[in-house]
């Protein structure tokens, strides 16, 4: 004795599930938006994507940022740093003078590829450097996109 069960799966589904690996837009531009959030978090945690901690701004980088935020109050009457001034040193942040760097970040996306970058001119200087300027990479994916970029391609294909 034995029992027979036919099952056929629906040709709309089948053709489905073709299209998606053929169209992988709408989980790339998922991806896009995750790596923004990721890349931006980087700025506020002032690490490259491996985790590791930014090169200190040098003390000209500083005094030149306190002294185009606070104008001629960066200084007492007596030539000293004001409050106002100590108060711009103490809280700049590596990477960030207008934020536009961090704020200007972008992602490109089609059917198959993404691009995340930014277009400022001197974004290539901080990602990789230069002789006197250090290498502050922001661009990456680290390990826990990775396991995102995973999940978002899973759930589409399933």
């Amino acid at each position: 004795m034995h029992i027979l069960i036919n099952y056929q799966i629906p040709q709309e589904l089948i053709l489905n599930r073709i299209k998606r690996l053929y169209n992988f837009s709408r989980p790339l531009k998922s991806i896009g938006e995750e790596i923004l959030i990721s890349t931006r978090a980087r700025f506020d945690q002032q690490i490259d994507p491996e985790g590791q901690p930014w090169k200190r701004n040098s003390a000209a980088t500083i005094i030149a940022y306190a002294k185009e935020k606070a104008g001629r109050r960066f200084y007492t009457k007596k030539s000293k740093v004001s409050k106002l001034g100590r108060r711009l040193l103490a809280k700049k942040k590596i990477l960030i003078w207008d934020g536009y760097l961090k704020g200007l970040l972008y992602y490109q996306n089609n059917n198959n590829s993404l691009k995340i970058g930014s277009n400022l001119v001197y974004s290539r200087v901080h990602q990789f450097g230069t002789a006197t300027i250090p290498k502050r990479a922001f661009l990456g994916i680290t390990a826990a996109d990775k396991v995102k970029i995973i999940d978002i391609i899973t759930n589409y294909l399933t």
